[in-house]
């Protein structure tokens, strides 16, 4: 609809709608989310998904050159040792110049020195000091780049949704970097040790291309995006002038201190932990990925609810329940030599991370000034990840003394414990320091510049935007209670190893309703609609409810609940009955059906509306791409929900009494998704 970079985002003035137009066809959301933080997010998540394969790729590099714990946590520490270093004078760097050119000169600078450390590993001819400086270079870049990355986004956004973006941006980098990039990562490494680093060089190169679509607005009467250093102001004196604003600021003081204390604890642990998954846990390359994809689905689940549950119960609230959680999973883990609790502990942990990153980054970027927020981003990430190399040295050092002490799976669990305790003190450290009541001041201290709808909902009452997707959440939480109950409690006891029921399980549950074209014919009809709450695996799961996620916070708001559950649910009923008719004899489950009925729902109410369609049609794309490339696709479940939920949404986007209109608006679309229906019929009846 319309661009980031338009007059009503520039002034913050909200459009005034007309008498009778609905609150969801307003145009600030889309003037808040235009063309440019699209590219960013693309870039943010093609970025992400090569770190997440290198992520898996480099430790697992070093444990074939060496098994000492000191030096494979000396590789960690190469890597993060430049936020300890280069995040002061990076501030100021990223304070001065633009933004979008120092993003894309980080994204391809890091292409070419991953790309020559994928060469060198094809040679053969790699080190422990190749790996350790590869990894400085990659920090350094990751340094710049992050605190460019969040800078520029308050140039992107308004205000009003600042939360909203950050949490796109987390579920991007969450997804790429931590679910799909390790699993990735991890089978790569099965095919050959150069493949992961290759393929993120190019995958930083496309990064690179992506930020040519991003155009940060200028705001009126303001200065523009580069900013020259005053003549007399050296970088000395800058860092200086960025300091004293961060610690005269007590909200953000406290905030960097919190996490750098937990990030110290976390980083005990990270150092030593390829270790503790080959030897305690058991678990190979492949396996290995896979345990880091588990938690990322916490962490992908923790991007969408971190703005509601900021807007219901406050950030101090919030704040605070991360730091308990993390106290119960560190404990969880150090006490467990089962790779399924470690699942279950690093689900918890990754959705923690997430609502923490979520809340503190949108408070940053709504009090700080544009001409300051680059020096405070440093500092604060400087506390924030600086303690992430001394971490990783305590904990080698940790597990290398303890080994002659205690034994090596004994030392091996050491850093956990020490983790634990570390978590627990912060924990009490943050509720003393948060009663002194850091955010009970007026909000409009906090959002001095914003009008009454860019400040958040009332402690104790949900926002608006929660309560428009709560459907969503509802979905979400029957499919993956139905996946636990199905995969892990019933599953597990009926025999399915961790890698079943991750990626490929089948247990009771979907003997009994998955769809089945001949047990339907023996009258099961209950199978048409109970396949779609039904998944072949976690992975499966995760990357439905991702998908239900992103259609359902953009749809559900525009058709209302029961609308939005009547489009799921007949969609499902779609998919189901497509795959009867043509694909009688196949055995398929998946919400990927009903979920394509509201990627056609979602496109067709963003063309009415004029809102921007980038998102609809980019899972529309997905979806034919996976549907006809990864075999083994239901693609008749696919075509069904879609139609379905076409025709549907013709009809759900007008008035009740608009019968004429109805069907104007569903038969001009009905009518080509049928006959790519019939198309696809008959390429299906030919194989």
């Amino acid at each position: 609809m319309t661009d980031a970079d338009t007059d009503t985002t520039r002034t913050g003035t909200p459009p005034v709608a007309a008498p009778g137009t609905p609150p969801v066809a307003a145009p600030v959301a889309e003037a808040a989310m235009g063309r440019s933080f699209w590219a960013l997010l693309g870039a943010t998540f093609v970025a992400s998904l090569g770190s997440g394969i290198t992520f898996v790729a480099f430790p697992w590099l070093t444990t074939q050159l060496t098994r000492d714990p000191l030096l494979v946590a000396g590789a960690v520490v190469a890597a993060e040792l430049p936020w300890l270093v280069f995040s002061l004078p990076v501030g100021v760097w990223v304070d001065r110049y633009e933004h979008r050119r120092l993003i894309s000169s980080t994204h391809l600078t890091r292409a070419l020195v991953i790309g020559l450390l994928a060469a060198a590993v094809l040679l053969d001819v790699t080190s422990l000091w190749m790996i350790y400086l590869v990894g400085f270079l990659l920090g350094s870049f990751a340094v710049m780049n992050e605190n460019a990355s969040q800078t520029i986004l308050p140039s992107l956004v308004r205000p009003a949704h600042i939360n909203r973006a950050n949490s796109h941006l987390m579920l991007a980098d969450t997804v790429g970097g931590t679910f799909l990039g390790p699993a990735i990562g991890g089978w790569l490494l099965l095919v050959s040790v150069s493949l992961p680093f290759a393929l993120d060089a190019g995958l930083f190169a496309v990064a690179a291309a992506l930020l040519v679509l991003v155009r940060p607005q200028v705001p009126a009467g303001g200065p523009a995006v580069v900013v020259a250093p005053p003549a007399d102001r050296s970088l000395r004196t800058e860092m200086a002038a960025g300091m004293r604003f961060f610690w005269q600021h007590r909200v953000l003081r406290q905030l960097g201190i919190f996490l750098g204390l937990l990030n110290l604890a976390s980083a005990v642990v990270i150092s030593t932990q390829v270790l503790f998954a080959q030897e305690i846990l058991g678990l190979g390359a492949g396996e290995y990925g896979l345990l880091f994809a588990v938690g990322a689905v916490g962490a992908a689940t923790g991007s969408a609810v971190a703005p509601g549950l900021e807007d219901r119960f406050g950030p101090r609230r919030v704040l605070l329940g991360t730091l308990v959680g993390n106290v119960a999973v560190s404990t969880t883990i150090g006490l467990t030599s089962s790779a399924l609790v470690v699942a279950a502990a690093l689900l918890v942990a990754g959705s923690l991370a997430v609502i923490w990153n979520v809340v503190t980054i949108s408070y940053r970027q709504r009090t700080v000034p544009g001409h300051m927020l680059g020096r405070v981003n440093s500092i604060y990430r400087l506390l924030a990840w600086g303690p992430l190399s001394i971490g990783s040295l305590i904990g080698g050092g940790l597990v290398t003394v303890a080994i002659p002490l205690v034994g090596r799976e004994p030392a091996l669990r050491v850093p956990l414990v020490v983790a634990a305790v570390l978590a627990a003190g912060l924990t009490g450290y943050a509720v003393l320091r948060l009663r002194e009541g850091v955010w009970a001041h007026d909000p409009a201290d906090v959002y001095p510049d914003a009008d009454d709808t860019d400040r958040p909902a009332r402690r104790g009452q949900p926002g608006r935007a929660a309560r428009a997707r709560r459907m969503t959440t509802a979905l979400v939480a029957v499919n993956v209670l139905v996946a636990v109950v199905g995969l892990v409690v019933v599953g597990r006891q009926q025999g399915l190893t961790l890698e079943d029921v991750v990626w490929d399980g089948i247990g009771p549950l979907h003997l009994a309703g998955e769809m089945n074209g001949p047990a339907v014919d023996d009258g099961q009809v209950w199978r048409l609609g109970t396949a779609s709450f039904l998944h072949y695996g976690l992975g499966h799961l995760a990357v439905n409810m991702l998908l239900l996620v992103l259609a359902g916070r953009r749809l559900e708001p525009v058709l209302g609940p029961a609308r939005f559950l009547g489009v799921y649910l007949l969609s499902a009923l779609g998919a189901g009955v497509a795959t009867y008719l043509l694909d009688h004899g196949s055995l398929t489950a998946g919400a990927s059906g009903a979920v394509f009925g509201l990627f056609a729902a979602l496109l067709l109410v963003d063309l009415r509306l004029g809102r921007n369609p980038a998102l609809a049609v980019g899972l529309v794309l997905v979806g034919a791409v996976t549907t006809f490339a990864v075999p083994g696709t239901a693609v008749a479940a696919h075509v069904g929900g879609f139609l379905v939920g076409a025709v549907l949404a013709g009809a759900c986007g007008l008035r009740p009494e608009d019968r004429v209109a109805r069907w104007r608006a569903a038969v001009p679309v009905a009518v080509p998704v049928v006959l790519v229906g019939l198309a696809v019929v008959a390429f299906l009846g030919q194989r």
